[in-house]
């Protein structure tokens, strides 16, 4: 699995911040208190096991991890606006084989999909 891209709007440091990623090798480089660390907190608040997601539509939702209010960006703290991170992976078939399995099996349950694979 390869995170393609990252979008984080309003958390921590991060206003409003669109990263993509190589399909190789990224490196992360900047000043201290520039907000790297958060772009990793991001990514894996999204990633980890204790953040719950669910589909609505064709789009993820995640509730879990952040906290609003110490996760907010502190600058905006009187705005009505939420903190947003979306994620986009790649999944290979092949490579990633169960977790492929998994998303289409027990999240997505693709019955074009599924159908093919019955006996």
């Amino acid at each position: 699995m390869f995170v393609k891209e990252l979008t984080v709007k309003n958390y921590r440091t991060l206003e409003d911040v669109s990263l993509k990623f190589s399909n190789y090798y990224t490196a992360i480089c900047g000043k201290n208190n520039a907000g790297k660390s958060n772009v990793l907190r991001a990514i894996r608040n999204l990633l980890s096991s204790g953040y719950f997601m669910r589909f609505i539509s064709d789009e993820l939702i995640g509730y879990g991890e952040i906290n609003y209010k110490n996760d907010f960006t502190k600058w905006k703290a009187k705005s009505n606006e939420d903190i947003v991170i979306k994620i986009l992976v790649e999944i290979d078939k092949e490579e990633d084989s169960s977790l492929y399995k998994f998303i289409r099996d027990l999240i997505l349950k693709d019955e074009s999909i599924n159908e093919g694979n019955k006996k």
